[in-house]
C-alpha cells in the first residue's frame, strides 16, 4: 500500500485525540484551566498535521474528503475552548460530547474506510464482515436497547445546507406541529451554510447543534448522537402539516415489524404523492389538515421507500441488533442509491416499510440536494451507480418490482370482504403483487390476505420473503402443479417470463385453473406471451393501460 505509514500515523492521530476530547471533558471539569489550554494547543497541532496529509492523499485518490472533516473539527474544538473562557461549562461539555467527540469518531470511521482499507486486498469485504461495527456505532441506542430505557421518546432531526428562508420554513412547521406529549429531542444540522442558518439555528435553542464548518465534514456524525426510540429525519425542503406526525408515529407504534414510514408528499419519486391542489401556504396547510385524519386502512406497505422526510425505529438502524445500516456501504466507488440498499437490507431482514397516505407534507423538491447531482453528469452517475448496486445484490434497483405500475394506482380489486388468497408470478421485488394486496386493505378495509409469490430466480428470494406471507422458488411446472393444485387464488399477477422453456399457453392452462370463480389473472405483454396474447384478445376482459392484460375466469 501506498504511503502505509502515513496513512497509519492519520489514524493513530485520529484516536488519540478522541481520548484528549475526553481528558478535556475531564479537565475542566476539574476546574484546571491551563491543562485545558495547553491540551487543546496539542491537539491543535495534531489537526494541522492531519490537514496537510490528509491533502496530500487527496491528490491522488477522490475518495479520500479527510480535510473537510478536519476543518470542522478544528473549528468545533474553537467553539469548545469559547465556552470554556466564557465559564459556560455545561454548553463546553455538551459541544465536546454531541459535536467533537462525533466528528472526530465520523472522521475517523471514514478515513479508515477509504483511506486505508480499501486499499488493502479485499480490505472492503472485511470491513463490512468484521470492522463495520467497530467504527460506526451509537452507544446511547446500545445501551437503551439493552435496558429497554431511552432518554426521549422521538428525535427531531433537520439537515441544512444554506436555503435559509426554506430552513426557516421547515423548522418553524415542525415545531408548531410536534404533539405535545412528546418526549423529543431536537438535533439541527449545519452543514457548512454561509447564510444564516448556524444563527437561526442557535437562536432556536436545540437540544443539540451539530455546526459543521465545511460542506462534507461528518454530517453522518448526526447518527452517533441519537438518544431516542424512534427518529424523524427531515430535509430543510418540507413543510410539515398538522396531524402528520401524529399518524406516522401512530402507524409505526402499531407493529413492531414496522421499521421505516415516510408520508405522502409532491415532487417525490417511488410513486409516494396523492393528489392534491393548491397555490398558497395556506390552502397547503388545510390541505394537510384535511387529509391528516387517522386511519389505518391507508397505511401502504411498500418494498421500498424515498425520504425527504422520514420516521425510523433507532433500533433497526441504528443499533447492532438491527441488519446493519450504521456505516454499511456497498461499494467501493462513490455510493449511490442509498435508499434502495436501506430498503434492501430492511426488506430481506423481514421488516416492513410503509407509505402513510393520512399524512401529508409539503416537500419543495430536493432544494439541497439538486444543485449538487447537477453538478456530476447526472445519466452517468445513475448508470454507473445501478451497476453497482447490481453487483452487489444481484438485482437491479431499477429492475422488476421495484415500484408498482402507474396502472395500478387506482383501484383494481373486486369489493371483497372475505379471505383472499393472492399469487405473484415472477414479479421481481414484489411491488405489484404487494399493491393488490394493499388496495385490498384501503378500499374494501379487508386485512384478511395472503400474498403468495413465486420466482424462477433464486436472486429474488429474500426481497420476495420479506414482503410476502408465502414466498418459495419454483423451477419445474411439477413443482408449479403441486402448489396450484392445493390453492384457488383470488388473483393472479404475472409480471416477467416465467419457466421460459415452456409454452406460455400450457402454463396459462394450468394457472387459469386455479382462480376462483371470479377471479382475475394480470398478465403483462413480454416476450413469452405477446403472441399468445394477440391470438387470444377475446378472452382479455381489460387492457390497463399499454401493457397489463386482465383476464377472468
Amino acid at each position: 500500500m501506498e504511503n502505509e505509514e502515513l496513512r497509519l500515523r492519520i489514524l493513530d492521530l485520529l484516536d488519540t485525540l478522541q481520548q484528549a476530547s475526553s481528558e478535556l471533558y475531564g479537565l475542566a471539569s476539574s476546574g484546571r484551566e491551563q491543562q485545558v489550554h495547553e491540551l487543546a494547543y496539542d491537539m491543535k497541532e495534531a489537526l494541522h498535521v492531519i490537514l496537510a496529509n490528509s491533502l496530500e492523499l487527496e491528490k491522488s485518490d477522490s475518495r479520500i474528503k479527510l480535510s473537510p472533516a478536519v476543518e470542522s473539527i478544528e473549528e468545533s474544538l474553537l467553539r469548545v475552548l469559547l465556552f470554556f473562557n466564557e465559564g459556560k461549562l455545561q454548553r463546553f461539555q455538551d459541544k465536546i460530547e454531541f459535536e467533537l467527540i462525533p466528528l472526530l469518531q465520523e472522521a475517523l470511521g471514514q478515513f479508515y474506510i477509504w483511506g486505508y482499507k480499501v486499499n488493502q486486498e479485499n480490505g472492503f469485504q472485511e470491513y463490512l464482515l468484521k470492522d463495520r461495527a467497530q467504527f460506526f456505532k451509537n452507544d446511547y441506542i446500545e445501551h437503551a436497547v439493552e435496558t429497554g430505557k431511552y432518554k426521549y421518546e422521538i428525535a427531531f432531526i433537520v439537515l441544512a445546507y444554506n436555503k435559509l428562508e426554506y430552513t426557516k420554513l421547515c423548522v418553524e412547521s415542525l415545531l408548531k406541529n410536534i404533539p405535545s406529549d412528546c418526549r423529543y429531542e431536537l438535533i439541527l444540522i449545519n452543514h457548512g451554510s454561509n447564510d444564516g442558518t448556524k444563527d437561526f439555528f442557535e437562536s432556536i435553542n436545540p437540544t443539540k447543534l451539530l455546526d459543521i464548518k465545511t460542506n462534507g465534514g461528518g454530517m453522518d456524525a448526526s447518527a452517533r448522537i441519537i438518544e431516542s426510540k424512534f427518529v424523524m429525519q427531515i430535509s430543510n425542503d418540507v413543510v410539515i402539516t398538522p396531524g402528520a406526525i401524529e399518524n406516522m408515529i401512530a402507524c409505526i407504534k402499531s407493529d413492531s415489524n414496522i421499521a421505516w414510514v415516510v408520508p405522502t408528499t409532491p415532487n417525490v419519486s417511488n410513486l409516494q404523492t396523492i393528489e392534491a391542489e393548491y397555490n398558497t401556504m395556506e390552502q397547503m396547510l388545510e390541505f394537510g389538515r384535511n387529509n391528516n385524519q387517522k386511519n389505518p386502512y391507508l397505511w401502504e406497505q411498500r418494498t421500498r421507500l424515498c425520504n425527504p422526510i422520514s420516521l425510523y425505529r433507532s433500533e433497526v438502524f441504528l443499533s447492532s441488533k438491527g441488519p446493519g445500516i450504521l456505516g454499511y456501504l456497498h461499494t467501493e466507488k462513490e455510493q449511490s442509491f442509498t435508499d434502495d440498499r436501506i430498503s434492501l437490507l430492511l426488506r430481506r431482514k423481514g421488516y416492513k416499510m410503509m407509505l402513510v397516505k393520512d399524512a401529508y407534507c409539503h416537500h419543495f423538491g430536493s432544494i439541497t440536494l439538486k444543485n449538487e447531482i447537477q453538478q456530476k453528469n447526472e445519466q452517468l452517475f445513475y448508470m454507473e451507480g445501478r451497476k453497482e448496486f447490481y453487483k452487489a445484490f444481484q438485482i437491479d434497483p431499477w429492475g422488476t418490482g421495484f415500484c408498482y405500475d402507474v396502472e395500478l394506482c387506482n383501484q383494481v380489486v373486486a369489493n371483497e370482504v372475505n379471505h383472499v388468497d393472492i399469487l405473484g408470478i415472477n414479479c421481481g421485488i414484489g411491488s405489484n403483487s404487494l399493491k393488490l394486496k394493499e388496495q385490498l386493505k384501503e378500499y374494501c378495509h379487508n386485512k384478511d390476505v395472503t400474498l403468495y409469490n413465486v420466482t424462477d430466480e433464486e436472486r429474488f428470494l429474500l426481497d420476495l420473503k420479506g414482503i410476502s406471507d408465502i414466498a418459495f422458488v419454483i423451477n419445474k411446472v411439477a413443482e408449479l402443479d403441486d402448489l396450484l393444485c392445493e390453492k384457488k387464488f383470488h388473483y393472479i399477477i404475472w409480471e416477467d417470463p416465467f419457466l421460459n422453456e415452456n409454452m406460455f399457453a400450457t402454463l396459462y392452462k394450468k394457472i387459469i385453473k386455479s382462480l376462483s370463480p371470479g377471479g382475475q389473472v394480470f398478465i403483462k405483454t413480454n416476450v413469452q406471451n405477446k403472441k399468445w396474447l394477440d391470438k387470444n384478445k377475446s378472452n382479455i376482459t381489460i387492457m390497463l393501460g399499454k401493457s397489463w392484460n386482465v383476464l377472468k375466469r
